[in-house]
């Protein structure tokens, strides 16, 4: 049975100011623990700021081009930096329910007009710049057949 005076069924009188029930060594620790949970926050933002700044350059891709057959596909992947001459892009092709991606054609920062269609068979036809062209791939044995032009 509980005293009115003591508030416990113990009979012990309370504290005034001070809660039993409350534990104070966990506030005083998390008290302690916040400046370092900002400061390494900061930190790591600070870190991811600082690689965008000196990697200066962005991926971008487009979307999937698809064969008439429905199998295939063809995407241009983008490196756009700001140091121009580092800027470079792909033509990739990829086949539907497979993760990996073939590299068909590399081009430079200047690429001009690069035209991509699809044809039956199926067969990609590529026609491009022969300057813009740094780099070509393939025949590949799994992978249509590509034909490239210049224009």
């Amino acid at each position: 049975m509980r005293s009115s005076r003591t508030g416990h069924a113990s009979g012990r009188p309370l504290k005034r100011g001070v809660r039993p029930h409350v534990n104070t060594v966990r506030p005083q620790r998390l008290r302690k623990l916040i400046p370092w949970l900002v400061a390494s926050g900061a930190a790591a933002l600070l870190a991811v700021w600082l690689l965008s700044r000196l990697s200066n350059c962005q991926y971008r891709e487009t979307s999937p081009a698809y064969s008439p057959d429905g199998k295939f596909y063809t995407q241009m992947e983008f490196t756009l930096c700001r140091d121009f001459g580092k800027s470079h892009s792909r033509l990739v092709m990829g086949a539907l329910g497979r993760s990996e991606k073939s590299v068909l054609l590399e081009f430079g920062p200047s690429i001009g007009t690069v035209n991509v269609a699809w044809h039956e068979g199926p067969e990609l036809r590529v026609e491009a710049p022969e300057f813009a062209i740094t780099g070509r791939y393939g025949p590949y044995d799994n992978l249509p057949r590509v034909v490239v032009t210049s224009p």
